[in-house]
């Protein structure tokens, strides 16, 4: 299949004009977008939070020739082009990232992190522009805070998290927030909030969100979002292009 094809029909699902978007309306930076581009064609295609040695290996191994990430796989400028550009680039395979979004995308990131959280309809926390943004708030049905957190680390495969506050506190509202999402603002705005959910969360953060008596739940910032960018490519692109779609887990983050 055509590299350009997959991507056409990827940029429909994730509109790169997403990023612009939170670029513009909100001030953020990104790099999304082509990377590397080196392929013309290829059988199948290796998807990954982030660009390593130990993808591009992978990509090599399946034969992929184009590999598309979450995180930039160059975010700002650099001086230097070596190693694991060089492999990719001696391999031909193109390189494709996709981060604010796939952040903001429908059935994206932060709407997958929240479903698996129990969502079933969310409200939007910041939006990038008329229709899509960062954060989801939601109820559920109330159940302890050590049920919903148990739950969830079930689904993300991963031992390695923090969780704060009273596991026995009743949650009927949580907030969610991939990737290093969740600020002040956030949980200022949060009063009906029971469980705030998301990564790298700054210790003022997480003091103001203890000092309202709320339960956070810290993941690592790969867990908080490479399982549903996984769920994503292979529900979705997968079945839509019917091209394998293969994606390497990094188990050092798990």
């Amino acid at each position: 299949m055509k590299v350009k094809d997959i991507l056409q029909k990827f940029d429909e699902l994730v509109p790169v004009a997403y990023s612009l978007d939170a670029k513009k309306n909100l001030g953020f930076y990104d790099n999304s977008g082509m990377i590397l581009d080196c392929a013309t064609d290829t059988d199948c295609v290796v998807c990954a939070l982030d660009l390593c040695d130990d993808v591009v290996d992978y990509a090599i191994k399946v034969g992929a020739k184009l590999i598309i990430t979450h995180h930039p796989a160059i975010y700002k400028g650099i001086t230097t082009v070596d190693g694991t550009y060089v492999k990719a680039i001696a391999n031909g395979i193109t390189v494709y990232s996709a981060h604010l979004n796939f952040d903001v995308a429908v059935d994206g990131i932060d709407d997958r992190l929240a479903k698996m959280a129990g969502a079933n309809q969310t409200q939007t926390l910041m939006y990038v522009n008329e229709s899509r943004g960062f954060g989801r708030r939601f109820c559920i049905e109330p159940q302890t805070a050590e049920s919903v957190v148990n739950a969830l680390i079930a689904q993300l495969s991963t031992n390695k998290y923090m969780f704060f506050g009273d596991k026995e506190r009743v949650v009927k509202t949580i907030s969610t927030h991939c990737g290093a999402g969740l600020s002040e603002q956030d949980v200022f705005k949060g009063e009906e909030v029971d469980l705030f959910i998301s990564a790298d969360i700054p210790h003022h953060v997480l003091l103001s969100a203890l000092n309202r008596g709320k339960a956070v739940l810290q993941l690592t910032h790969y867990a908080s979002e490479a399982f549903a960018m996984k769920g994503f490519m292979e529900e979705v692109l997968q079945e839509q292009l019917n091209i394998k779609c293969y994606f390497y887990v990094d188990e050092r983050f798990l």
